[in-house]
């Protein structure tokens, strides 16, 4: 255990390669980028307390503030890592908001990209794969595609993380990395996220990957569906489709807006 951990963060839109990234990430024991996270929700809950009547009728600003301070570096105190990189969308207005008073470090954030319309193929064509997931409580290809992009759904929240960061406020918090940069530049990406960190850099095996993993922990995709995680063992390949195949061009249409990024970086 290391008592002056760095603790930084990882806002990629889902099926961008943000498990890839992890798991090639982890490969250096000195980094560990964790799953999908409950930190921040902690951490807002908790801020959140300070508005409740008992709070108000007795306000201890600074017990408060230790509290919400210590959130982040008590929930990793038992990782071994020097290095932790929190994946969650916290780019967002009130994630960013925490961070920037309880961040116990200089704020960085990674953020993964990709083209909406491959990232719905991408979930389209799992959720095809996998039968029993969480997509096959819908019954149309649309409402499956809708509740991803809906206020709360699990791409909502990380292109609203993108959103946010490419103001120019706060660009100067944010990495950004598309899908196609990190498949066929994966050492290029690399070399740019250790120099974003200011991280001695570390030479990183691309072609044997492992299923991802974190403090000695796995995902358990029976939750949201087999597979939804997986990594490709044999190194880093894209798999090509064309996302018409998966989803009619009239839907992928309907939420072409959602790639305002694409002239911003």
């Amino acid at each position: 255990m290391f008592d002056n951990k760095k603790f930084y963060f990882l806002s990629g839109v889902p099926r961008s390669g943000n498990t890839l990234l992890g798991t090639i990430l982890n490969q250096n024991k000195n980094i560990s980028v964790t799953s999908n996270s409950i930190v921040s929700e902690m951490l807002y809950r908790v801020d959140l307390c300070k508005n409740e009547e008992r709070s108000l009728n007795f306000l201890d600003k600074k017990s408060h503030y230790d509290v919400c301070k210590n959130i982040i570096p008590n929930y990793y105190k038992n990782w071994d890592s020097k290095i932790i990189i929190d994946r969650t969308p916290w780019g967002t207005p009130d994630n960013l908001n925490l961070l920037k008073k309880y961040c116990t470090n200089e704020i960085k954030i990674i953020v993964l990209l990709r083209p909406i319309e491959e990232v719905l193929a991408s979930f389209i064509k799992w959720s095809q794969e996998n039968p029993g997931n969480f997509l096959d409580r819908y019954t149309s290809i649309e409402e499956k595609c809708d509740s991803l992009i809906q206020y709360h759904g699990m791409v909502h929240q990380s292109l609203g993380s993108a959103h946010n960061l490419l103001k120019e406020e706060n660009k100067k918090y944010a990495l950004f990395v598309t899908y196609n940069e990190l498949i066929s530049d994966a050492q290029g990406v690399f070399q740019k996220i250790y120099k974003f960190l200011n991280i001695r850099p570390y030479k990183h095996n691309f072609q044997k990957l492992q299923q991802f993993s974190a403090n000695g922990i796995v995902y358990d995709d029976k939750i949201h569906g087999n597979n939804l995680h997986k990594v490709k063992e044999d190194g880093i390949k894209k798999t090509t489709y064309c996302p018409e195949d998966y989803i009619p061009k009239r839907i992928l249409e309907k939420y072409s807006t959602f790639n305002f990024w694409q002239t911003q970086i």
